[in-house]
């Protein structure tokens, strides 16, 4: 007979679903990313705002549903995902990685970052639409001449 163990706390059931999520296999992680876009089509309409995130290691999904989340129209919203030594967020870069984005009538301004203070681009195409790119440290835009319409 076998006994299940269920977790008690908040912390040990954590614990064990990050123990499960490691131990899946890339494979049935990566099959399971890709029936989920197939699915976001019937779930999402343009327009619709949808808070995300970039998964990083074994965390469920993947960049390509960020891609098709904005294929479809959608507001995709990221999280801060860096806090200073005092816990307060960090403002960043964004980062473009692969696919194409477009900002609209945006400011990206006072950013912090070693390279790319305001946008980092990593291979994406960026459209920068009725949007400025100012004020961010150490540049605005970086690698230089990867992003028409931004400079330095």
């Amino acid at each position: 007979m076998v006994e299940l163990v269920t977790p008690t706390t908040k912390t040990e059931l954590r614990a064990m679903l990050l123990q499960l999520r490691r131990a899946t296999p890339r494979e049935v992680r990566d099959t399971e990313a890709e029936a989920l876009c197939r699915w976001l089509p019937g779930l999402v309409e343009a327009g619709q705002t949808v808070c995300a995130y970039v998964p990083v290691g074994s965390e469920p999904g993947s960049p390509a549903l960020l891609d098709t989340l904005i294929a479809l129209g959608a507001r995709v919203l990221l999280p801060v995902a860096r806090n200073g030594a005092n816990g307060v967020p960090l403002p960043g870069p964004i980062p473009i990685v692969g696919g194409p984005v477009t900002l609209n009538h945006s400011q990206v301004t006072g950013n912090t970052a070693t390279r790319g203070g305001g946008i980092f681009n990593s291979g994406g195409t960026v459209t920068l639409s009725a949007t400025s790119v100012t004020g961010n440290n150490p540049d605005n835009c970086e690698p230089p001449g990867t992003i028409p319409g931004c400079t330095g």
